[in-house]
């Protein structure tokens, strides 16, 4: 099974966890209208769940937690509100935002297109980031899989957490999902970023060349209009990257929200275990927090592989070497130099005619000039 495959099926994961409600083949030729219909009524399906899920847990309250003290149960209550909440907001906002997920889409493709007007192939660059994220994607859900039913198998003494896992594990394993979701497009981005940076560090190599060696203004022209080609592609790329941030903001908080407080109330329930030395419930807990805070660090990792891209950007831009060859801007370098002239003198301190004279006639008086002759000058 290649690469692309596999990719589709995750793709299909995410639909059918509600957090892509559009397809991501639409377009203007194939507008999928029924399917994007059917989506987005599966996504209010998950919705709907998931309230079905909080009112049965409310209307069996003891059961599902923990009746052996106020503080516990308070404990797994404040701990289930907010994975509920997480659970909400995340499908509400790929709901209200799934035409803003479809543009950000199509901009990708927009700018594989603008690659390939200049002649840049992307065909191996999309095989290599489907094998990337594909492969990170598969070992991420499989481990915490393996980790999850390893904890059911384990905490079957307590019929109280064993319900309380029951109730909790969609939800968590969702919003571990809307991480890799976001770094799926993070991921994206960054791969058409990483063919910009390598365009530009080429042309470095070749302006510099061309200043110091060659001369050919063939060759400045070309540069010239692949830049402006390069400035398209990055516009393009910063309208997607606003649009993914539309689209993953409030799910975003409100998951790092939860995995503090989902931190705090584990380490409650460690704290506790240690107290009343029942240390056969540690190693579950310690286990629960590996998923979550493990996709956070996958999500982390891609955007700053990505601002390093951006970074390097930045520097390649600069180092390209560019001989002035316009007549306006020299135009325009001589009108600042002239106003700032302009303005400099204007700032000058003036002196006034009938001041300069007074000051002269007092200066006279004060030091006299005595014409000095001959005789005198001997007889003295």
């Amino acid at each position: 099974m290649d690469s692309q495959t596999i990719f589709r099926g995750i793709l299909y994961l995410f639909h059918f966890a509600g957090l892509c409600p559009v397809s991501l083949e639409t377009s203007k030729e194939n507008p999928k209208r029924i399917q994007n219909i059917l989506l987005a009524l599966w996504s209010f399906v998950n919705f709907a769940l998931v309230l079905t899920l909080a009112t049965v847990v409310f209307i069996n309250y003891d059961s599902v937690f923990s009746p052996d003290s106020d503080v516990g149960q308070f404990n797994d209550l404040v701990k289930f509100v907010t994975v509920i909440l997480t659970h909400a907001t995340t499908l509400a906002e790929a709901i209200l935002t799934r035409s803003t997920l479809l543009s950000a889409w199509t901009r990708l493709y927009t700018v594989d297109n603008l690659f390939h007007q200049i002649g840049i192939p992307v065909t191996h660059n999309r095989l290599t980031f489907c094998r990337k994220f594909s492969t990170k994607f598969l070992i991420y859900l499989t481990a915490t899989l393996i980790i999850e039913l390893s904890i059911i198998a384990t905490i079957q003494f307590d019929i109280t957490w064993t319900r309380n896992w029951i109730a909790t594990f969609l939800s968590l394993l969702i919003s571990r999902m809307r991480h890799l979701h976001l770094t799926m497009f993070v991921d994206l981005i960054r791969s058409r970023l990483h063919i910009v940076r390598k365009e530009l560090k080429q042309m470095v190599v070749i302006t510099k060349n061309n200043h110091f060696v060659l001369k050919d203004e063939l060759t400045t022209k070309r540069i010239e209009s692949r830049l402006v080609q390069m400035k398209k592609i990055y516009g393009v790329l910063w309208e997607c990257h606003g649009d993914v941030n539309s689209c993953f903001g409030w799910s975003e908080l409100a998951a790092l929200m939860q995995n503090f407080i989902q931190l705090t109330c584990d380490l409650y329930w460690i704290y506790s275990v240690l107290n009343r030395n029942e240390l056969r419930s540690i190693p579950q807990l310690v286990l629960t927090l590996i998923p979550t805070f493990t996709a956070i660090i996958i999500m982390l990792h891609s955007c700053e592989k990505c601002l390093n891209d951006v970074r390097h950007i930045g520097f390649w831009l600069h180092n390209i070497e560019k001989d002035i060859h316009n007549i306006s801007m020299d135009t325009l370098m001589v009108a600042a130099i002239t106003t700032y002239m302009v303005i400099f003198i204007q700032f000058m301190p003036k002196v006034d005619e009938f001041d300069s004279a007074n000051e002269t006639i007092t200066t006279t008086t004060q030091y006299p000039l005595t014409l000095l002759d001959p005789t005198r000058q001997s007889s003295s």
